[in-house]
């Protein structure tokens, strides 16, 4: 069997109408296959509640030729209803492929990274150790392999997200003259985002081939009832909840302002965004279900561990620390800083613009005094 009828990505819809039928891509003769669009309602509706796919722990067998097609019309169709839609059915789509890429052998995924642009080098065949490591002389000793290995700086790059999370920081991994080490079960990981970005710039360049949107109708229309759906049940898990009174927003920092826009726009935020949004808004007295609520708009948004996540930042699991968030210059480092403010620390932003900010009564008492 091909590998593209399991890794759609793998074959670019453009390479594959030429082979098949040796022409230009055609995606309105797509949409006119009533099968193939009721599949590929189905899949986008089963990404978007995230039901699982039924190509995990079934047999491969049944990914076809169709199926390869439904991936890329239900890429075009939640992309062209809705931001939110076309995110999320690609975050759904992504833990499914890495999933399955997970049996895969190091060779395979190897290529996949090539293909994504990943910089690294394959130190094995198939899935035989690569690179050995004895971590301790002991008669009983521990061996690690490894199966590639990249640079420092191209780890960074690529394991961002994964950083804030046990096992990933430099620390916690095998550094060697410049180099991090990986066995294929974490390298697998290091796919994920740069392979949702990938499926973000196949639906760019396709949406700009679909002249007609009006073959699309039905199947939209389909969707974004399920977008609605999902919304309503989402809110309706965790009522909104609006900051105290006495909080301004508009008095936040830019960093913290741009992170909310970005996350209200239903763009990825990384861990370490995450965090500092997180920390900021706890620390400025919102509530857990307030920062929950505004994290449900992460196309990879998961309840349950979002509210520990948020519980553990606000010193409610875990020893009762309620963490800080991180400082301008740590800002800055990481990226995350905008503007010159001249503060240290975000929070010093906020409460200086708080204290500048009078009364009413006290501005309208100022100008009587002054006539």
């Amino acid at each position: 069997m091909s590998k593209h009828y399991i890794y759609p990505f793998l074959k670019r819809l453009d390479e594959y109408f030429r082979e098949r039928f040796g022409s230009e891509v055609d995606l309105a003769v797509l949409f006119t296959n009533k099968v193939l669009k009721i599949k590929a309602a189905d899949r986008v509706k089963r990404a978007l509640s995230r039901r699982k796919s039924k190509s995990l722990g079934v047999s491969l067998a049944e990914q076809d030729e169709d199926e390869y097609l439904v991936f890329y019309m239900g890429l075009l169709a939640a992309g062209l209803t809705d931001v939110w839609a076309l995110r999320k059915y690609v975050d759904s789509e992504v833990k499914d492929f890495i999933e399955l890429m997970k049996l895969e052998n190091s060779k395979f995924l190897w290529s996949v990274s090539r293909m994504l642009g990943i910089s690294s080098e394959l130190l094995a065949r198939d899935d035989e150790c690569g690179y050995k490591v004895v971590l301790s002389s002991e008669p009983k000793s521990e061996i690690s392999c490894f199966q590639f290995r990249l640079t420092i700086p191209k780890y960074l790059t690529y394991a961002e997200r994964l950083l804030g999370e046990a096992g990933w920081s430099l620390l916690e991994t095998y550094v060697r003259e410049g180099y991090v080490y990986l066995p294929k079960s974490k390298y697998v990981r290091l796919l994920e985002d740069p392979l949702k970005e990938y499926l973000i710039k196949l639906f760019e360049e396709l949406s700009f081939k679909l002249t007609d949107t009006n073959v699309l109708e039905d199947l939209r229309s389909d969707i974004a009832e399920v977008i609605r759906r999902e919304y309503k049940r989402l809110r309706a898990e965790e009522p909104s909840q609006a900051l105290p009174s006495e909080i301004k927003e508009e008095f936040f920092p830019p960093c913290i302002t741009e992170l909310i826009k970005s996350l209200r726009a239903n763009e990825h935020l990384t861990h370490i965004q995450r965090f500092a949004l997180a920390t900021f808004l706890l620390n400025v007295g919102a509530s857990v279900n307030y920062v929950l609520d505004l994290m449900k708009n992460a196309p990879d948004f998961n309840e349950k561990i979002a509210r520990y996540q948020i519980e553990h930042l606000a010193g409610m699991k875990g020893g009762g620390k309620k963490y800080r968030t991180y400082s301008c210059i740590k800002m800055k480092e990481l990226g995350m800083c905008v503007a010159e403010c001249g503060v240290k620390t975000p929070l010093q932003y906020y409460t200086k613009r708080l204290k500048n900010l009078k009364k009413p009564g006290e501005r309208l008492s100022s100008r009587n005094q002054e006539s």
